[in-house]
């Protein structure tokens, strides 16, 4: 009251003239002013005593509206004059509200509810208060009184600003890293993924939502406790840089009790129905000096008001502190991968920097990849061992518009089917004995790039069938997970087998076949395209200060290179080193086997008497003889046996498994020797 003395003059003159005539309730009432007055001095004492006449007054002539307005104004006069009579408080504004309801005023039944809904936040019952400030807040909706709606949202920000200061206090127990979770769980946290250490602090909080967002950082800058498209990250990051510094602050934390009104707050994640009730914001520093925030949320389906608490936030402030210190070595790691992963995709390009030849065949070949290159078609690339698949995979990627993504090859023959499909779509913690963390599958890691599946028609049936929903749906779903994960990479496959037959005989998958058949190139091997050879000879020979004989050229050209082109390059480095000091390579050092050889005798006879028509030199050794006549052996025998192996072996008197590596060294087909009938 701006004149508390006129005012007491004319709440006096009211008593006395109410008393005069008997009024008892308009006694009262002049009581309940003088109370007021008395207030407003800060003479609480006299204050007290003239709003309990007025009460016990009401009580007597049973006048349950003005008694239910005068126990709200003795509530406030409680508060106000700190009596810590909390008990009568609450039975007042208790009795206040079962008469409003009796009489059916909603205006004062809502009053009520905001009265007593700031009195219980404010004693810390945060939850019966904001269910009180709620149905308040409804009510003065309904009833269009848009003044006491901004007066809930006006207590909650206060209530907020009150919240953070108490938050960076030192009367935060929190800040004490230890009272943030036992040392088991600190323990469980060292090696979880992030992921895990969010899902901490949302059953710790009651969030629904987690994420921690980096701005100054161009690589990883979003991690989420949920998953978020590509265009829900983008939108998530555009829309809180657009904050910072107006509705969420940088230098400390951000608490808004009520953001359901708030529409910057709820098109933060983008195409969710859901409200945004209440959210906490936490700028917190990298190791680096870059500052990051953690972002915590509830949401709402109804529209009811879901309010963090002061332990909730207080809780988070102190947790920023370990999410820095797992933010920080989770980025190191991924760091030091990518760097592994561009230094082994360097390496490898190098080796292959681009694909030389002049053959009509596979300048065609080429031609119609440069047509296709940047589709996101699947491509099957059929040829024979050495023709360069791989080469020509990485060709596809690194001129594609995918070539700043990664570029990840898997040879299907070269891991155990268990391995090869955690490897491939990775697995949850806990999927099967040691996996005690969350591993991120191939698929994940070249998402936006290409993916190459060396040796496809070696793959086992069942993870085929993961392939198959990776090339139709672009998802994948780790090994112990039951959620789906999409993935956006281009499949590019290799086989040195006939992947129709591989159909047919019913070791690969029909469906998958003519998913990856739609566009396929075959290789032409080399013998094909001789005309290539003196190209990648010359290749091969450069930087070496060596040039190659006609006649060692003839040798080389008229061989017909089982091995392709990875046999080539390795006879040529040979011949470098063989070749010496000399510049010229000579047919001197060129291996036997591509030298013209006598006809193979028919009957393998055991060699007993000394051969008298050898001439040994540095050049041809006791090892080039044997392997020579090894090889021709183990030919005679799979030309015998129609190219079945285990029937050579039995015929040479070797195991099979011997037989198989010899094949493998000599770059033998048997395919070749099979003479059966078809």
């Amino acid at each position: 009251m701006d004149n508390s003395d006129d005012a007491m003059r004319h709440a006096q003159r009211a008593l006395e003239t109410s008393s005069r005539l008997g009024e008892k309730t308009e006694v009262a009432l002049s009581q309940r002013v003088i109370a007021q007055v008395f207030v407003a001095r800060k003479e609480f004492e006299e204050g007290l005593s003239h709003i309990r006449q007025a009460v016990d007054m009401l009580r007597e002539v049973d006048d349950p509206f003005e008694l239910a307005r005068t126990l709200l104004v003795y509530a406030q006069i409680c508060i106000e004059a700190e009596t810590g009579e909390f008990r009568n408080i609450r039975s007042s504004f208790d009795e206040a509200l079962k008469l409003f309801k009796r009489l059916k005023i909603d205006y004062w039944i809502a009053e009520t509810d905001f009265q007593s809904g700031m009195f219980g936040c404010r004693q810390g019952d945060l939850s019966g208060g904001f269910r009180k400030l709620s149905r308040a807040e409804k009510s003065f909706e309904t009833l269009g009184d848009s003044a006491r709606v901004k007066a809930v949202s006006t207590f909650l920000k206060t209530l907020s600003q009150q919240a953070v200061a108490l938050s960076i206090s030192q009367e935060n127990e929190y800040k004490i890293f230890g009272n943030i979770v036992s040392p088991s769980e600190f323990s469980n946290l060292k090696s979880s993924q992030m992921d895990e250490v969010l899902s901490v602090l949302l059953k710790k909080t009651g969030g629904d939502r987690a994420i921690i967002f980096c701005p100054d950082s161009s690589v990883d800058q979003l991690d989420s406790s949920i998953e978020l498209s590509k265009h829900q990250q983008k939108r998530f990051c555009e829309q809180f840089r657009a904050m910072l510094d107006e509705e969420i602050s940088t230098s400390h934390p951000t608490l808004n009790l009520d953001c359901r009104r708030d529409p910057f707050i709820n098109e933060l994640i983008a195409d969710i129905p859901d409200l945004v009730t209440s959210v906490i914001v936490v700028p917190f520093k990298m190791s680096d000096g870059t500052m990051s925030y953690l972002y915590l949320d509830r949401i709402t389906t109804d529209s009811s008001l879901r309010p963090f608490s002061q332990n909730d936030l207080n809780f988070a402030v102190g947790y920023s502190d370990l999410i820095a210190f797992k933010w920080t070595e989770i980025q190191k790691d991924k760091l030091q991968e990518d760097n592994r992963r561009l230094q082994d995709q360097l390496q490898k390009e190098t080796a292959f920097p681009n694909i030389i030849s002049q053959s009509h065949d596979m300048i065609q070949v080429l031609s119609q990849v440069r047509q296709v290159i940047n589709s996101n078609i699947s491509i099957t690339i059929e040829g024979e061992t050495g023709t360069g698949k791989d080469l020509l995979a990485r060709a596809i990627h690194y001129n594609s518009e995918r070539r700043e993504k990664r570029f990840v090859s898997v040879n299907c023959a070269a891991l155990p089917e268990t391995l090869l499909e955690s490897e491939l779509f990775g697995y949850k913690r806990g999927a099967f004995t040691g996996a005690d963390r969350d591993k991120v599958g191939l698929f994940e890691e070249a998402d936006g790039g290409t993916f190459f599946l060396d040796e496809i028609a070696d793959m086992p049936l069942n993870v085929q069938a993961k392939i198959l929903r990776v090339l139709e749906n672009q998802e994948i779903v780790r090994l112990g997970d039951t959620k789906a994960h999409k993935v956006d990479v281009r499949v590019v496959s290799a086989t040195n087998k006939d992947l129709k037959e591989q159909m047919d005989n019913g070791s690969f998958r029909r469906d998958l076949y003519y998913r990856l058949s739609a566009l396929s190139f075959r290789l032409p091997p080399l013998r094909e395209r001789r005309e290539d050879i003196p190209l990648l000879i010359t290749r091969f020979l450069s930087g070496q200060n060596k040039v190659i004989s006609a006649e060692a050229m003839t040798l080389l050209v008229g061989y017909d290179w089982p091995g392709n082109v990875r046999e080539l390059e390795n006879e040529v480095k040979k011949l470098i080193l063989l070749s010496g000091d000399k510049q010229e390579i000579t047919p001197e050092v060129v291996s036997v086997r591509m030298k013209p050889t006598t006809p193979v005798p028919e009957q393998m006879t055991p060699v007993v008497e000394p051969a008298t028509d050898i001439e040994f030199s540095v050049t041809y050794s006791l090892y080039d003889y044997l392997a020579d006549h090894e090889r021709r052996f183990i030919i005679k025998a799979l030309q015998a046996k129609n190219g079945v192996k285990k029937h050579a072996a039995a015929m040479l008197n070797i195991p099979e498994s011997t037989l198989r590596l010899k094949i493998k060294q000599y770059g033998i087909d048997p395919a070749k020797f099979d003479q059966r009938p078809s």
